[in-house]
């Protein structure tokens, strides 16, 4: 089979499944085509070890809505779209430095803000008539962003930064998260993730969903 879909061995996953509370940290182990049967997704839960299988067509789906992010991995280069694990970490941790808390800072800014860009351009799309018209897109933005705090999202963007979004970041029905986080600073394909940074992700995103919710 050829695996056209945006999945690689080893990459790093938060994956939000109907079966789980919250989200899971996953990592990519293999694909399972069988024949007669719709090629399979196997992933690792790093916390518990736990295996996740995903059909195909559903991991794509998930990973168009933003249900599947891509965090990376020790032995792989970060790509475009690849969410910073910093942005899962507390800033709050009395054991960081203050250059490593701003470290943390911006990296949570910067998914918070891409996450809002990714909920209006949604939104922007279900209404089908808003236009590209700066007056018309500006009480757009005032119309939904009642909804917008609702959901967690305080910022509101500008009418050109909505519109640059519109344009740039995907199109209707294909938007996922990675869109929006390559739009907003440019990534050092360099640089690769220490294991430690992701164990500490995977941590505290299970200590979150069991003490908090």
């Amino acid at each position: 089979m050829v695996n056209d879909s945006d999945v690689a061995e080893g990459q790093v996953y938060e994956l939000r499944l109907p079966e789980h509370e919250g989200p899971v940290l996953a990592e990519y182990r293999e694909c399972i085509d069988e024949r007669g049967a719709e090629p399979a997704f196997v992933f690792r839960q790093k916390v518990v070890n736990a295996p996740i299988v995903l059909e195909k067509s559903v991991f794509d789906q998930m990973r168009g809505d933003g249900q599947a992010i891509r965090l990376g991995k020790t032995n792989i280069v970060r790509r475009a779209g690849d969410i910073d694990p910093l942005a899962l970490l507390s800033i709050d941790d009395p054991n960081i430095n203050v250059r490593e808390r701003d470290r943390r800072v911006k990296a949570r800014a910067r998914l918070q803000d891409a996450r809002t860009l990714r909920f209006y351009c949604l939104e922007y799309d279900k209404a089908g008539d808003v236009g590209y018209g700066t007056v018309g897109v500006r009480r757009f933005i005032s119309e939904i962003y009642p909804e917008a705090q609702s959901a967690g999202f305080d910022w509101k963007p500008s009418p050109g930064a909505l519109l640059r979004a519109v344009k740039g970041c995907g199109t209707p029905h294909e938007r996922h998260l990675g869109y929006f986080y390559d739009n907003r600073g440019k990534h050092d394909r360099a640089e690769r993730w220490p294991e430690e940074v992701l164990r500490l992700a995977s941590a505290v995103i299970a200590w979150y969903w069991v003490t908090c919710h």
